[in-house]
């Protein structure tokens, strides 16, 4: 049986490769393989050939319980792919430093049962916890992924893993299409496609599905755009009405929504108005001059908004929520057109 919490110590390489498109079930039966692989080496720390249970495999990368047929597809696609690090600085002979391995050696399977072996780079960075290794690792929990179904999605979260302490991380589109896998293919030339088929899927379905919050912006290189920023946080767990906050949790509530505030006012203020907000119009916030437009449609009560001091207002709602923030937002009331 498959623990909940698990934590796999991934090699960082394994993470972003770049030379082919390495499919959901091949990257979801490898993270399994590489958890009971440092399981076995916490016991036996000399350990390089790991036996496996192929039910628990299957039921750790999410696979047909009832067949073996797409996890021996995952390890062949495993078995293709090969992995090349290279040194940005040049060696003492003026030539640039690589390494190249498979993602793994050997396999065996024989009854219910799957016999492994890893290369030794990467059977090292799995089985020295606390020490120096040779290819670094990131710290990837599996429930984390264990519900995304889309390759965009768990290689932008496994990325995200890897550079968590930065909050932010840049791809030039060429970079993100090799991390994809889509470069060579001719319909993601077009950047709307790209967006449209990979970068809006992925963090879709990440703040949708686990504890992040993703958003990306672009930066153009002439009229083309050539890097993708993407940002990150991770959203603070909504507690039941009766149940009490923390200090700590109720501080990264308010730091959450004034971030929430400050990148998307418009929407935030939507969301808190509720049902008014599906009603009247708002304009987009300007938090630098603090001007709001609400245009109210053909028959709606104005003053039930101008009402600036009136405990339920729209404007006094508004204004509230602005000044918890530190805002103070100027609130025009207009007719639609």
């Amino acid at each position: 049986m498959v623990s909940k919490n698990i934590v796999i110590r991934k090699p960082n390489h394994t993470i972003t490769i770049t030379n082919r498109d390495l499919s959901l079930t091949a990257r979801k039966t490898y993270n399994a393989l590489i958890h009971f692989a440092q399981e076995q080496l916490i016991k036996k720390p000399g350990q390089t050939v790991f036996e496996m249970s192929l039910t628990e495999v299957k039921q750790a990368a999410g696979l047909n319980p009832k067949s073996n047929k797409g996890l021996e597809e995952a390890i062949h696609d495993l078995h293709r792919t090969v992995v090349q690090v290279i040194e940005k600085k040049k060696n003492e002979f003026g030539l640039t430093d690589s390494l190249t391995f498979s993602l793994i050696s050997q396999t065996l399977i024989q009854g219910q049962k799957l016999r492994i072996e890893f290369p030794s780079v990467v059977r090292d960075s799995l089985g020295n916890v606390g020490k120096d290794v040779i290819v670094p690792y990131t710290r990837i929990p599996l429930d984390i992924l264990k519900d995304l179904a889309s390759v965009y999605a768990i290689t932008l979260m496994e990325n995200i893993l890897r550079y968590k302490g930065l909050k932010t991380w840049t791809w030039t589109v060429g970079e993100w299409k090799l991390i994809t896998g889509v470069a060579s293919r001719k319909g993601y030339k077009d950047f709307s496609t790209l967006r449209i088929k990979t970068i809006e899927p992925a963090i879709k379905e990440i703040n949708e599905k686990t504890q992040y919050r993703v958003k990306y912006k672009t930066e153009k290189k002439g009229r083309r755009i050539d890097k993708l920023i993407f940002s990150w946080r991770i959203a603070t767990p909504r507690k039941k009405p009766d149940e009490d906050l923390s200090p700590e949790e109720t501080r990264q509530l308010f730091e959450d929504s004034k971030e929430s505030f400050e990148t998307d006012p418009k929407g935030h203020l939507l969301k808190l108005l509720g049902y008014e907000g599906a009603v009247i119009e708002v304009s987009d916030v300007d938090l630098l001059s603090g001007e709001l437009v609400v245009r109210l449609p053909e028959g709606y009560p104005k003053e039930s908004l101008q009402a600036e001091d009136l405990v339920g207002s729209i404007r006094y709602k508004i204004k509230k929520e602005a000044e918890v923030y530190g805002y103070t937002l100027r609130v025009d009331v207009q007719n639609a057109p």
